[in-house]
């Protein structure tokens, strides 16, 4: 099978992602940043939203089976759960 690239996203501030997933049905990719976290639109590449988080990032996230929340670890040692509204 050969691979190729199906589509690419303009994000901002490329050095400093810390960690992208997608939700359950593809349809938002969140992107951390050092201080915040972006919600992404995959089908028109629009952003949704835009988080503030702890200053010294996100380690990783994790959407739950429904996408309705984002479990997120931080550099502050904390585990914070984001609710996600349609």
């Amino acid at each position: 099978a050969e691979e190729k690239i199906v589509r690419e996203l303009s994000l901002p501030k490329p050095e400093t992602i810390r960690d992208i997933v997608f939700s359950p049905d593809g349809a938002v990719l969140a992107v951390s940043y050092r201080g915040e976290m972006v919600l992404r639109d995959v089908a028109d590449d629009k952003e949704i939203a835009r988080v503030p988080v702890d200053r010294r990032g996100i380690n990783q996230m994790q959407f739950n089976g429904d996408g309705t929340l984002i479990a997120t670890a931080g550099e502050d040692g904390t585990v914070r759960l984001w609710g996600i509204e349609d």
